[in-house]
């Protein structure tokens, strides 16, 4: 027979309780099915990193402190959204302007740029290349990163810092070969 750890039990009475209200929240935001169950869970992970704090408010008022957790995952998910909607409009719109110049060198030249890039950030040694990753595709932010990787933020800093100088290095020298 296993029991169960007062933590273990203490974040499944808050699932049981709360799950259908903030899932039906996030999903009137998002109104996607998917997009609301993964931002539930992410909602459910940030409850799990601070469930030491459930303690400390009352029952009460726990679920106001769960929608503002849900709430953030919001924030962080629109920002994630919006930006990538404008990246692809700038890509699309970049993409028409050569095809509408009708000069093929410069998709030649675009593919080329990718292809030098995908290499080099191959060459990133792995603890560069996730950081850079997360930062810019995940779009995290430093803290979020350190917090992911249980790193610090100035670490973060740093190693960004670090990988785009090697990028910059990398790619400097394949244009002048």
């Amino acid at each position: 027979m296993t029991t169960t750890s007062p933590t273990t039990n203490r974040f499944n009475r808050l699932y049981a309780e709360h799950h259908k209200v903030l899932y039906a929240f996030l999903l009137g935001h998002t109104n996607n099915k998917e997009n609301a169950a993964d931002l539930l869970q992410e909602t459910f992970v940030r409850v799990w990193q601070h469930i030491g704090e459930v303690e400390s408010i009352p029952v009460e008022r726990q679920r106001f402190w769960l929608l503002a957790i849900a709430r953030n995952q919001l924030r962080d998910f629109a920002r994630r959204q919006a930006t990538r909607q404008r990246t692809e409009l700038v890509l699309r719109e970049q993409s028409e302007h050569r095809i509408a110049e009708g000069n093929p060198a410069l998709v030649v030249e675009a593919k080329a740029q990718r292809e030098r890039l995908s290499t080099a950030l191959c060459a990133l040694p792995e603890n560069l290349r996730v950081v850079l990753t997360l930062h810019l595709v995940g779009e995290l932010t430093s803290a979020e990163v350190g917090e992911m990787l249980n790193r610090p933020a100035g670490t973060v800093r740093y190693q960004l810092s670090q990988a785009r100088a090697l990028l910059t290095k990398t790619l400097k020298c394949e244009e002048s070969i």
